[in-house]
């Protein structure tokens, strides 16, 4: 799970409510079997599981968010 402090999630809903505003805004859910994949490795975003080969990669719920936020955001640079 990805925390926010008071300010980010303030920012949050306020470009959320901008994008609620948009008819022409199309909202993308990722179906339930989605993968995103990175060289070696298969990541299952809805069952929250990193897969190596056949072989689960164990992380704590930290280090998964962290990943994942990672990948998801390959090529941006975070802050």
């Amino acid at each position: 799970m990805i925390e926010f402090g008071e300010q980010d999630s303030l920012a949050f809903d306020e470009v959320m409510d901008v994008l609620k505003r948009r008819p022409d805004f199309d909202c993308q859910q990722l179906n339930e079997d989605s993968v995103l994949s990175i060289p070696g490795l298969e990541i299952y975003p809805s069952r929250r599981k990193i897969y190596r080969g056949r072989k689960k990669i164990s992380l704590t719920v930290k280090e998964y968010d962290l990943f994942y936020l990672l990948v998801a955001n390959q090529g941006h640079i975070l802050t």
